[in-house]
């Protein structure tokens, strides 16, 4: 479900010279290639489907580019294989304008989406979605965290190791409420884990609250991924 299209969002305006079409550039700056795969609700972007990937691979240290059609509203996911599913990077294109957030709920990678010239926010802010160190990310609010027991009951989201530092996260669908909040309000991720006030009785209103922060508006069509 491409969620973005369904739950409230909390807009930030720029001020800047709307592009003509749409384009996505994605920059994978890690080791291995990632597969990325497309869904969508309306419109098309190009693929270049192999055996082990449906959408198309970004080869490591490499850069593409890929043209949506004008009306896309879908998602472009990354994998480290089929079987481990990374940040899914939603895009809304209509007119001059792009929407845009990263999710959580389902997978977790090293991965930020914003517009390629990395303009800033008109209160001079990051404009940046997601987070280029999910495991620093948590760290950073680690110390502080007052239910660390309950949480490291999950090993399969959070380990920690002799330093008490962690050294190991993580995210699914199968993530307990714990774990979501967590990285939601605790760590306050730059994604959304949990979609929003449209399921807020289901996660709380926090979470709920929290999340509807997490996706931004911009008006340019030239937008960039970057995997780390």
């Amino acid at each position: 479900m491409f969620l973005l299209l369904l739950r409230p969002t909390a807009i930030l305006l720029l001020t800047t010279t709307a592009t003509s079409s749409p384009l996505i550039q994605i920059q994978n700056t890690t080791p291995s290639p990632i597969c990325y795969t497309v869904e969508s609700t309306t419109g098309t972007l190009p693929v270049d489907p192999t055996a082990d990937c449906p959408g198309f691979i970004v080869s490591a240290n490499q850069t593409i580019t890929r043209n949506p059609s004008p009306d896309f509203r879908g998602a472009i996911t990354a994998h480290r294989s089929l079987k481990k599913r990374g940040a899914r990077h939603e895009l809304s294109f209509d007119a001059d304008r792009t929407w845009y957030n990263i999710d959580y709920e389902m997978g977790m990678s090293d991965s930020t989406l914003g517009p390629l010239d990395q303009r800033l926010q008109v209160d001079n802010t990051d404009s940046l979605a997601g987070e280029s160190d999910c495991l620093a990310k948590a760290n950073a609010a680690w110390e502080g965290t007052s239910n660390k027991d309950e949480l490291l009951g999950f090993p399969k989201y959070l380990k920690q190791g002799g330093d008490e530092r962690l050294t190991h996260v993580h995210m699914d669908k199968e993530a307990p409420s714990v774990v979501r909040h967590f990285f939601q309000v605790t760590a306050d991720f730059g994604g959304y884990v949990v979609p929003g006030t449209a399921f807020a009785q289901k996660f709380g209103g926090e979470m709920a609250d929290n999340a509807d922060e997490k996706s931004w508006e911009v008006d340019t069509q030239e937008m960039e991924i970057v995997a780390y």
